[in-house]
C-alpha cells in the first residue's frame, strides 16, 4: 500500500472545518498537497518512460496508484469526565475512501558501488463518521513523504548510507474520541549509517540520526503545540548470516513547548533507551520477520516516564488457491507508567506511540498490472487519558495499478 495514512482522532464542536493557526511555521494543508503532488510529477518526468533517454541514467523502479474503500468501527473505555468536554462517545463508525500514489527512482542504475533512491509518496483519505452526540464529522487526511537515500561502497567491507526525508500530514475536521486520527505535523529527518562486514559473515552497523517534528495546532486544540520535539539518536547493531540482528539505541528528545514543573530545568527532556533483537528470512515462497524490543523512557518530568515491551511479526506466503498471497502482521505492545496519577493525561498524538496493531491482507492479480487486496485490521491504543484504551477494527478493499 502506498502512502498509508496512519492514525486516528480528536475534536471540534462547530460545523466548520478546523483551521491551522497562521502564525505557526509548518506549512498548511494546501501547500502540503501542492508541494507533494508537484514532487510526484517532477520525479516521474525525470525518469521518463522505460527505454527513453532519461531511463538510461535514471531508472523508474516503481510507480503505483492505489484506490480503495473501507468500513471501520471504533469503541473505547473512555472516562465519563471527557464526554461533556468534547463530543466523545463510546462507539463510532466511519465509511472511508482513499487514494494514493507512489513513485521511486534509482539514480546511477549501472553502478555497482553507489546508488541514489528518491521516493515520493502522497495519499488522501476521506471519512464519513457517524455515532457522535452533537453532529457527524467528515474528516479528511492528507499525507505525504519525500525521501532520498544514498549508498556508497567504501572498499570491499564498508558501506556508507546517507538519508534525508520530509514527512507531512494534514487533518481537516478532526473528530473526538474514539475515532482516533493522528494530528497534522511536518517532520524533517536525516541520518548517516555505516555497515562494516567482519569475519564469519558478521556485519556491524552504526546509525546517527536527527529529527524535528512540528505539529500544526488548531484553534480548538492549541495544546497540539506541546508535541513539537527535537530528537537526536544513535543505534548500533550486529547482524549474522542466519538472519538474526541484535541492537541497542539511545534517543534524546527535547520538547520546547512543554514545561517540566521544575524551575531549575524548565523544559521537558526525555531520554529513551531501546534494546532488542530481530530475525528475518526470505525465500521464493516465504518472507518472515519477527522482532522483540524493550523501551525505557525517562524524563525530567514525571508524567511521561514509562517502560514498554513490544513484539512484532510479519509473514507473507503464497496460497494454493486462485493465485492468492497472504500477509499477516502483528505488533503487540505492553506499557507501564512508573508513577500512577489520578489523570495521566497525554498530549493529543502521544496515544499512538505504543499501539498494538494487527493486519491480515489477501491479494491477487485480477488484470495485467492490476492487483486487488482485501485487508482486515485491528488497533488498540491509548486515548488522551493514560491507561484508558480505544479499539479500531475494519475491512478495506484496495486496487493497486502499476502502469509499467
Amino acid at each position: 500500500m502506498t502512502a498509508r495514512l496512519v492514525g486516528t482522532r480528536r475534536r471540534k464542536r462547530s460545523g466548520r472545518a478546523q483551521t491551522c493557526r497562521r502564525a505557526r511555521g509548518p506549512v498548511g494543508a494546501g501547500v502540503l498537497r501542492a508541494g507533494l503532488l508537484a514532487a510526484l510529477g517532477l520525479l516521474f518526468q525525470a525518469a521518463g518512460a522505460p527505454g527513453s533517454v532519461h531511463a538510461q541514467t535514471v531508472r523508474l523502479e516503481d510507480l503505483v496508484l492505489t484506490g480503495g474503500v473501507s468500513g471501520e468501527g471504533y469503541s473505547g473505555n473512555l472516562p465519563a469526565v471527557t464526554i461533556p468536554v468534547v463530543d466523545s462517545t463510546q462507539n463510532a463508525s466511519a465509511a472511508v475512501g482513499e487514494f494514493a500514489g507512489r513513485v521511486r527512482l534509482l539514480f546511477f542504475p549501472a553502478s555497482t558501488r553507489q546508488a541514489l533512491r528518491v521516493t515520493a509518496d502522497v495519499g488522501m483519505r476521506q471519512f464519513a463518521a457517524m455515532g457522535f452526540k452533537l453532529r457527524d464529522y467528515a474528516p479528511r487526511e492528507w499525507v505525504g513523504l519525500l525521501d532520498a537515500r544514498y549508498t556508497r561502497a567504501l572498499g570491499a567491507d564498508v558501506r556508507l548510507t546517507l538519508n534525508t526525508a520530509f514527512r507531512g500530514r494534514s487533518v481537516e475536521d478532526r473528530p473526538p474520541m474514539p475515532l482516533f486520527l493522528q494530528p497534522g505535523f511536518n517532520q524533517y529527518s536525516g541520518g548517516v549509517r555505516v555497515d562494516v562486514a567482519a569475519a564469519h559473515d558478521v556485519v556491524f552497523d552504526l546509525t546517527l540520526r536527527g529529527e524535528r517534528a512540528d505539529y500544526r495546532a488548531i484553534e480548538l486544540v492549541p495544546q497540539l503545540d506541546l508535541l513539537d520535539r527535537r530528537t537526536l539518536g544513535v543505534e548500533g547493531g550486529v547482524r549474522f548470516n542466519s538472519g538474526w540482528r541484535l541492537y541497542g539505541g539511545f534517543d534524546r528528545s527535547t520538547y520546547p513547548q512543554q514545561g517540566s514543573f521544575d524551575e531549575r530545568d524548565p523544559f521537558r527532556r526525555d531520554h529513551t533507551l531501546r534494546t532488542g533483537l530481530s530475525w528475518n528470512y526470505t525465500s521464493e515462497s516465504l518472507f518472515a520477520d519477527v522482532g522483540l524490543e524493550g523501551a525505557f523512557n525517562r524524563s525530567n518530568s514525571r508524567r511521561p516516564e514509562y517502560d514498554a515491551v513490544s513484539f512484532s511479526g510479519t509473514v507473507s506466503v503464497p496460497l494454493p488457491w486462485w493465485s492468492l498471497a497472504a500477509t499477516a502482521s502483528l505488533e503487540i505492545t505492553g506499557k507501564n507508567y512508573l508513577f500512577e496519577t489520578e489523570f495521566a493525561r497525554l498530549v493529543p498524538g502521544e496515544e499512538a506511540d505504543n499501539a498494538s496493531i494487527a493486519h491480515l491482507t489477501l491479494a491477487r492479480p485480477i488484470a495485467p498490472n492490476l492487483d486487488a487486496a482485501l485487508r482486515f485490521g485491528w488497533t488498540r491504543a491509548e486515548t488522551d487519558i493514560g491507561d484508558s484504551y480505544f479499539q479500531r477494527y475494519g475491512v478495506t478493499f484496495l486496487l493497486n495499478y502499476r502502469p509499467f
